[in-house]
């Protein structure tokens, strides 16, 4: 009797710590005004960002999603390790919500942390679709703090983010006049660095790309300035909790009132390290423990990685120490590989070389469960001892897990380059967009390794769906668990993780507009075939979009003649017509078909009509070193001619367009631009001689 009364006492405690929490959540549009022009978005129970789903570790989620809009909605779960089914995927975990229908997730929250949901369909996250989950832990906190708040940061545009990602393909520095951050060779003079412009231009690069978009406004819980706790005291410890919901906007936390404590990063606790500012990637979390000074107030600015905006947010209602403005990166820097790194350099890898272990035996279930806590007590030994574990930035090697944790297993081992190009606005793995890719297969029971090598000149936060991995940093055991890790320009990052659970899962950078045109992959058991159902409802929607076509016109008016330019291209296929009206009555019409075999060459195919007469052509387009573009053809009469052709941007709003070929034309275009859309020119030619005139671009 007395085994019975115990064991129903234990059931007791155990359904009254554990229950369901029920959110209904209604996805539709919303009018809204952020920078000065009424536009509309969209919102989760009529709210951006949706509201805060707060639960308890161990709690049961059941969340019904009521799809308002006119076309498909989903909402992911984001850092959440649930059954594949919730994960919130169309077309790999499940179908779409349909307009007007409703879906029930259902999951338990097996893991405590600050983590976030959004829309996994199309672009809608841009639009507004996102909000942030907090899951407290079941046995309470072992940080002591007296006020918990959450800050989620986002980026705004009041354009359509389809038309932003339409604007991208035309150019892929479509926005750098809207943000200030054209790269000329007037800027490298200026920073009396004229080699650097030589070198990067030798490796065909014009610089370093920070950023895409150029944002209206910058939100930090949707409003662009935010106020917390009026009533928080001096000495208050305050836990932060940061996401960046942001669609392609990193942020670096940046403060003057007192330095940072990390205590916890994507959602998973950390040993307290303190420092002075933290950059984000998109879909990070970080919770930061700070103290409010004598002043009553304490303030950190949330900066736009790119330097054109930011936005504040103050903690309590005294005189706040005002912190950083927005700063301009260097982007004239010479790119080598390993010249740059999240926050910090390699070399503090060293820093830790004494928690790299010999492997653990126990291999975890979740990032809170089933950790070894073998040498735990030598851990915190070596921890009280390095007075090094401050610093000026977060690095990744800084933050250690506060329980060891190793894998067990046969290991499996993956090369995925981060290649991709701002030129046609194309992004990749191993130069293969996710429509065109096999998935990744990997083998249940085995520790997987993900080497990833950067070949751009952008940062790239990829996030793994289903698993937490560990970032590789020198530390062993105790090396940082995350579900996003930043891959620095021209840096290679390699994380590890249990493949412990089944089907498929998304892996993907969250730079939104990256992950739509074809950075992507799926992860897949090698026990599961897949489901054909997805694949063919998926072929006939309208997610498939790294494969989707884009057309780009330029129309040229000149007082000695007139030019039409048209493209129109997809990741592999472009197709060019070129018409000339010169005022001589000369006139050229010419239309090629290209097909891309790398970022630097095409094949072509094409057809002319020149003073009467036409030709077919049959060539090779190839990107030279120091950006020239050179062509090479043959005509069906068997002549072989060439071309080159280059452009060089002299200042902000000066460049210059040469070319030249075998057939003894030439033409050069000087040209002042403020605008992508807008240019005046003053062009020479063999045939019209020259001629003033305006561009349009569209």
């Amino acid at each position: 009797m007395k085994v019975i009364l115990t064991f129903l006492c234990a059931l007791l405690v155990t359904s009254a710590q554990a229950k369901e929490v029920r959110y209904q959540l209604n996805v539709g549009y919303k009018t809204v005004n952020v920078s000065g022009k009424t536009v509309q978005a969209m919102a989760i129970n009529n709210s951006i960002p949706a509201p805060v789903l707060e639960f308890t570790q161990g709690d049961t989620a059941i969340i019904q999603v009521t799809n308002h809009t006119n076309d498909n909605a989903s909402i992911h779960w984001h850092g959440l390790l649930l059954p594949q089914e919730q994960d919130g995927v169309p077309y790999i975990t499940y179908f779409p919500i349909k307009a007007g229908a409703t879906f029930e997730y259902q999951f338990e929250l097996s893991h405590a942390g600050t983590y976030w949901y959004h829309s996994h369909t199309r672009i809608d996250e841009q639009r507004g679709q996102y909000g942030a989950i907090i899951v407290h832990p079941k046995d309470g906190y072992d940080d002591e703090f007296d006020h918990d708040v959450l800050v989620q940061l986002s980026d705004w545009t009041d354009e359509d983010p389809i038309d932003v990602l339409k604007h991208l393909k035309k150019d892929g520095d479509w926005y750098a006049y809207k943000k200030n951050s054209v790269i000329s060779i007037k800027g490298y003079l200026q920073n009396s660095d004229l080699d650097a412009w030589m070198s990067n231009r030798w490796q065909r690069m014009e610089g370093m790309d920070v950023s895409d978009v150029g944002y209206d406004a910058f939100l930090a819980n949707g409003q662009t300035s935010l106020n917390l706790l009026p009533k928080a005291k001096a000495g208050d410890r305050v836990r932060v909790r940061i996401v960046n919901s942001g669609a392609s906007t990193y942020f670096d936390i940046q403060q003057n009132s007192g330095p940072l404590e990390v205590v916890a990063a994507d959602g998973i606790d950390v040993e307290p390290v303190t420092v002075n500012e933290i950059r984000m990637g998109m879909a990070e979390t970080y919770d930061v423990i700070v103290t409010v000074p004598d002043s009553g107030a304490y303030e950190f600015a949330a900066n736009s990685m790119d330097g054109t905006g930011g936005v504040k947010v103050t903690l309590g209602n005294g005189n706040a120490t005002p912190s950083p403005d927005p700063l301009r990166p260097n982007v004239f820097a010479k790119m080598t590989h390993g010249n740059s790194h999240q926050g910090g350099d390699h070399s503090m890898h060293s820093m830790h070389s004494m928690h790299s272990m010999h492997d653990m035996e126990q291999e975890p279930q979740a990032p809170s469960q089933h950790q070894s806590h073998e040498n735990h007590h030598d851990h915190h030994q070596m921890m009280a001892m390095d007075d090094e574990l401050d610093a000026e930035k977060l690095d990744y090697s800084l933050l250690l897990v506060r329980e060891p944790v190793t894998y067990e297993g046969e290991r499996q081992e993956f090369t995925l380059r981060l290649t991709g190009d701002m030129e046609s606005y194309n992004w990749t793995f191993n130069n293969t967009p996710l429509s065109q890719a096999d998935v990744i297969k990997i083998d249940r029971g085995k520790v997987v390794r993900f080497h990833f090598q950067n070949e751009s000149m952008m940062h790239h936060p990829l996030h793994l769906h289903g698993h937490f991995f560990k970032v590789i940093s020198g530390n062993g055991g105790y090396d940082v668990l995350k579900h996003t890790v930043d891959v620095p320009p021209m840096e290679s990052v390699t994380i590890e993780f249990a493949a412990n659970e089944s089907k498929d899962w998304l892996f993907h950078c969250h730079n939104l507009y990256h992950a739509k045109t074809g950075m992507a992959r799926v992860v897949r058991y090698s026990d599961y075939s897949g489901n054909p159902d997805f694949v063919k409802a998926k072929m006939q929607s309208n997610e498939i979009m790294d494969f989707d076509w884009y057309s780009r016109t330029d129309l040229r008016l000149f007082s000695s003649h007139a030019e039409v330019m048209y493209r129109y291209s997809n990741s592999k296929h472009v197709i060019e017509l070129e018409a000339v009206k010169h005022f001589s009555e000369d006139s050229e019409l010419e239309a090629h078909y290209n097909y891309k075999h790398s970022r630097w060459l095409r094949s072509f195919i094409g057809a002319r009509r020149m003073d009467d007469e036409n030709e077919l052509l049959l060539g090779v387009k190839y990107v030279l070193p120091f950006s020239i573009d050179t062509s090479l053809w043959i005509t069906h009469e068997g002549h072989i001619d060439a071309e080159i052709e280059t452009e060089f941007q002299l200042t902000k709003h000066i460049g210059i367009e040469l070319s030249t070929s075998t057939e003894s034309e030439w033409e050069a275009t000087l040209e002042y631009r403020s605008s992508p859309s807008w240019s005046l020119g003053l062009n020479a030619n063999e045939t019209s001689g020259v001629g003033v005139g305006l561009t349009a671009t569209f």
